[in-house]
């Protein structure tokens, strides 16, 4: 399919002799990178705003109280993990701020709002500017159209991956049926109906603008999501959150994240249902919100993925060296890591990441590269194995992930590496370049234990010995729709005698059987094979554009 299928030639030439434009602005001093709503962006942090977490006997009132009293402002309350982000009086600077708060000893920590975003080249930009234009001066999805593309999965059951991006282009035919919805939320009313303190999420949240629309802007989050779906092979709903705030560049627009916006979207992936979450985005910066949201998430059984960046480096790069989330790194073609692509101990496992062929604004399709392109391509493999046991931690699904990756040299420099992993080893120290391998979907998704092994292990863990036909066969088909979890199972276990009790059990628990609605028996996709390239590439073989991001 061609990427400007139904755009005229005007539109693409004023596109590209804005990008030109564009550049020559750049040249010449006059583009200033300025968000919408909050004045220049320092090069590591916004400026007048800090997070701040109270310990935890500190009310919410006694709280706000604290804020007030230090001349802050409340922009917004991550309430879950008791996180304010504030803005602070005129004339204070950032770190003085953040200083003062650390003496309080009412304040747990206080830190900037760091700035993190999708990695780019230079010829990424003129992408951006062009996939920008197209939307601004377009005349379609400038208010959230809810028809259309936008209809009710398939199967319901399929696990939900959050993609906090720059937001989804959900009118791409390919995301027909795969895009999430909010059953409980009437769209368009103006009412929080769920009760979820987000009015009309129909399809997901835009943290950045705090309002329903989740569009992409830049293009990027419609390339993610796209990888997502191909490698689940259509095992997933797709959740987009558009965490990204928009910067004006001379006559486009380009897109940057902060850790409150980041730790925000975090937040709302998890309480609403999201089994997997994906970050192809970061920085240099570590945040203890950033890590508090994660942690928030782990402890409610999601998976949590993020690209490692692309400089070539083995410096950390949050969000991916956080604990609790798989930091993929990216190979090429020829399974070598990618002359782009962050290296360390802290970088779990490599997936393709060069000329990566998925989804693009306006319906079209296009080729990037980047980390933020085998991250997606891990989260949707981590979207197969939870469609096909959703009863899976997210340690054993990072288990069977890293656990059946093929072995690689290392990279472009494999003599060289292995001297310096052997050095660091001999002086006490972590490997630098790490053992990470390659993922392999196909040994990966053969290895996945099924729901039935999962709960005959729960039951000999947890009471001494395996479950009854009846026990299998019911806690099986709650599991597989959606009806029960696994510390639904294992609450159930903990009540029953252990083995060589002579207390008779209701191990069938008929009556809560006969109120099952309807006993349903989820349609399982494991039937069919499923199978997988070593190199995603999607519609189009050619490669059209190099882009990493």
């Amino acid at each position: 399919m061609k990427r400007f299928q139904g755009r005229s030639r005007f539109d693409l030439s004023v596109a590209f002799i804005t990008g030109f434009l564009f550049l020559v602005c750049l040249n010449l001093g006059f583009a200033q990178a300025e968000p919408e709503n909050s004045g220049k962006l320092n090069e590591n942090y916004v400026p007048a705003e800090i997070l701040v977490r109270f310990q935890p006997e500190v009310t919410s009132g006694q709280a706000e109280s604290i804020i007030e009293d230090y001349g802050c402002r409340v922009l917004k309350a991550i309430k879950p993990i008791k996180v304010y982000h504030l803005s602070i009086p005129e004339g204070i600077q950032v770190q003085e701020m953040v200083d003062i708060l650390k003496k309080d000893s009412r304040v747990k920590y206080a830190e900037p709002n760091h700035i993190l975003e999708p990695s780019s080249i230079f010829g990424d930009i003129v992408r951006r500017l062009v996939e920008m234009f197209k939307t601004r001066f377009s005349d379609e999805n400038q208010t959230p159209d809810f028809g259309g593309n936008i209809q009710a999965p398939d199967n319901p059951n399929l696990p939900i991956v959050a993609v906090i991006d720059t937001g989804i282009d959900y009118n791409h035919p390919d995301f027909k049926g795969h895009i999430y919805i909010n059953e409980d939320e009437i769209p368009g009313n103006g009412i929080d109906d769920d009760g979820n303190g987000y009015v009309d999420d129909f399809i997901g949240w835009n943290v950045s603008g705090n309002d329903n629309n989740p569009l992409d802007e830049s293009g990027h989050g419609t390339h993610v999501s796209g990888i997502v779906l191909e490698a689940s092979q259509g095992n997933c709903q797709i959740m987009p959150i558009r965490a990204s705030k928009t910067i004006t560049w001379a006559f486009a627009k380009t897109s940057t994240f902060t850790d409150a916006d980041v730790a925000a979207a975090i937040i709302y992936a998890a309480d609403n249902g999201a089994k997997v979450i994906n970050m192809s985005l970061g920085g240099t910066e570590h945040s203890e919100t950033v890590q508090a949201a994660i942690d928030y998430a782990y402890e409610k059984g999601v998976v949590i993925i993020a690209a490692a960046g692309n400089d070539d480096t083995s410096r950390l790069h949050y969000p991916a060296a956080y604990e609790h989330v798989l930091s993929v790194g990216a190979v090429d073609g020829n399974g070598e890591r990618a002359d782009f692509s962050n290296y360390g101990y802290w970088v779990d496992i490599y997936a393709p990441g060069v000329d990566i062929n998925s989804t693009c604004m306006a319906g079209g399709y296009c080729d990037m590269s980047g980390t933020s392109m085998a991250a997606p391509y891990v989260a949707g493999i981590a979207a197969a194995i939870i469609a096909e046991n959703p009863l899976l931690t997210p340690d054993e699904v990072y288990a069977l992930i890293q656990e059946n990756a093929d072995s690689f040299s290392g990279g472009p420099r494999p003599f060289l590496e292995m001297v310096m992993d052997a050095v660091a080893q001999i002086l006490g120290g972590d490997p630098l370049y790490g053992g990470a391998g390659i993922i392999n979907p196909a040994a990966t998704l053969a290895a996945t234990p099924t729901v039935e092994e999962t709960i005959i292990g729960l039951f000999r863990e947890g009471s001494g010995r395996d479950p009854t036909q009846d026990e299998l066969e019911y806690w099986a088909r709650k599991a597989r729709s959606g009806e029960a979890s696994r510390a639904d199972i294992e609450q159930y276990i903990s009540g029953l005698p252990q083995a060589g009790s002579n207390k008779q059990e209701d191990s069938t628990r008929d009556a809560d059987q006969e109120n099952s609605p309807g006993n349903r028996e989820r349609k399982r996709n494991s039937g069919n094979s499923i199978s997988f390239s070593s190199q995603m590439r999607g519609p189009g073989s050619q490669r059209r554009q190099d882009r990493r991001f």
